[in-house]
């Protein structure tokens, strides 16, 4: 799919200011709100459904978008069900023009899917073990209803509730559940069932059966997750975790009325968050660009950035692409921020200084030597970690968590402490903090 980083800067507003783009802004709002409500498995499956009419709506919109580009190329009329082109400044009798519209409705759909990430998360109780190990495997293609096996997945997922009162989250409204089909809740034997649906029960796949049952082994029994990687092994940190993202809730909410705001966070943190519908009210493009300029110098200043020994992480684009990163409509944040963010009308970057992580994980008994000079010849590695006779490097995902969930600094320096304390020889730990669930919505 193609990402706001792909596009060219006229490209990237045409998508943000696409008609049905807009429309979908309260619908996901509206869910997100709906979510938060959920009080029992009644509740969450009649919320799925809703979100799956959703979903089959916009991917129609998105194949019919897509396959009237096809027949513009061969000089025929777009489909009687294409949608109306709606891309500003676009030309029916042109097939660009159509599939850029596919490439809009893509997008939409990775949105939905982060809802249903939401709703896999909190369903799953925020369990982030299980959440990383069906996460393990490729992103999920288009969701087409007019596969059999979809439908099956659909009535399956119905039959399971209607018949037995048992919840099943379908995978393929997610993008963070890519091992199996269906994970059903068992509330009478406290447990998930994963299925691997076949139109023809006899054809498992192997691999697929392989995947399931090292994905469960990986959760249960500490053996490898499932990939390529077979030294990675999840690891409990028995930590409570916390963040700052009450930080992110203030920024959010003078962003929507001043454009652009700056906040520092706790542990050599700051950050920037734009909100585009109050930007297009105050500046202009070329004033917006010394804005933006004056806010990164602020943003240094704030996080105590020495020299050029920081990173930067931009949240744009995350929703429904990355399956390790919670979903937006989980952050502690009003349902409309929430939707914000997941659409990109609301985008924050964050700054981190490395000096001042490297004196958290100082206090924390952890050894650290700057990198910077390897980011970009070096596969990302950004510090090198040593406690014990235990040495590793982190690179930019390892700081994920103090970029994008703003965890509190020294929780995590502990958790790396923790990491290298506890982890086998010759593995690579994947940790989770116990509980977390506590920082969620």
């Amino acid at each position: 799919m193609r990402t706001l980083y792909t596009m060219t800067g006229r490209e990237m507003g045409l998508a943000i200011d696409h008609p049905a783009q807009r429309r979908l802004l309260p619908v996901l709002a509206e869910l997100i709100t709906d979510l938060r409500a959920c009080r029992d498995d009644a509740d969450y499956f009649a919320l799925q459904m809703k979100l799956l009419s959703h979903r089959q709506q916009h991917e129609g919109w998105r194949a019919e978008s897509a396959r009237s580009a096809k027949r513009v190329r061969q000089k025929k009329l777009p489909t009687a069900a294409a949608p109306p082109l709606e891309v500003a400044g676009g030309n029916p009798t042109d097939s660009a023009s159509w599939q850029f519209q596919a490439t809009v409705y893509t997008r939409l759909t990775h949105q939905l899917r982060s809802i249903g990430d939401a709703l896999a998360w909190r369903v799953l109780d925020y369990r982030r073990d299980l959440l990383v190990a069906l996460a393990r495997h490729l992103p999920p293609g288009p969701m087409d209803p007019t596969k059999t096996g979809t439908d099956g997945e659909i009535h399956f997922v119905t039959r399971q509730w209607e018949d037995h009162q048992r919840l099943g989250l379908l995978h393929d409204l997610t993008n963070c559940l890519r091992i199996a089909d269906v994970t059903v809740l068992d509330p009478e034997q406290q447990m998930l069932e994963l299925y691997e649906l076949k139109t023809n029960p006899d054809r498992k796949d192997p691999a697929q059966v392989a995947r399931i049952r090292m994905a469960a082994n990986a959760v249960t029994r500490g053996t490898a997750l499932p990939g390529d990687d077979p030294h990675q092994r999840l690891l409990a940190v028995p930590i409570p975790y916390a963040t700052h993202l009450d930080k992110l809730r203030i920024g959010a909410e003078l962003a929507r009325n001043r454009g652009a705001q700056t906040i520092a966070v706790p542990g050599g943190r700051a950050v920037e968050v734009y909100n585009l519908p109050a930007i297009s009210r105050h500046w202009d493009e070329e004033t917006f660009a010394s804005v933006t300029n004056n806010r990164k110098r602020e943003a240094a200043r704030r996080a105590q950035v020495r020299g050029d020994a920081f990173i930067r992480k931009s949240s744009a684009d995350i929703a429904g692409h990355d399956p390790f990163i919670p979903p937006w409509a989980i952050f502690p944040l009003p349902a409309s921020d929430c939707a914000l963010l997941i659409a990109n009308y609301t985008v924050f970057n964050t700054t981190l200084s490395l000096p001042i992580v490297q004196d958290a994980l100082r206090d924390a008994g952890v050894w650290s030597e700057l990198a910077v000079g390897e980011l970009k010849n070096n596969g990302g590695t950004v510090l090198r970690v040593a406690r014990g006779n235990r040495l590793a490097g982190m690179g930019i995902m390892n700081f994920h968590p103090l970029l994008i969930e703003l965890t509190n600094l020294d929780i995590w320096a502990k958790g790396v402490a923790h990491v290298l304390d506890a982890g086998p020889d010759g593995t690579r730990p994947w940790p989770f903090f116990q509980p977390e669930a506590q920082c969620w919505m």
